[in-house]
């Protein structure tokens, strides 16, 4: 038996970046579609992962697509 999704909270720009990754684009990508440089990319996922205690990019990326598919994500400010 599996356990129940589990909800996720993301900052506007982490769910705009988690939402590119969930597309298959890579950090560089997602980074020109933002029009922000590639760190800035990598440290909004790195934020949004340890917020919602995941320990992988797919994992994170996993969490959120569930959570969107339950009504389970917020998107705060």
């Amino acid at each position: 038996m599996s356990s129940p999704p589990l909800p996720i909270e993301l900052r506007k720009r982490e769910h705009e970046a988690v939402n590119l990754f969930s597309l298959g684009h890579t950090t560089k990508s997602a980074a020109r579609i933002m029009r922000l440089a590639p760190k800035t990319v990598e440290v909004l996922i790195t934020n949004a992962r340890e917020r919602n205690d995941c320990s992988t990019i797919p994992q994170l990326v996993g969490q959120y697509v569930v959570s969107e598919i339950c009504g389970l994500l917020t998107v705060i400010d």
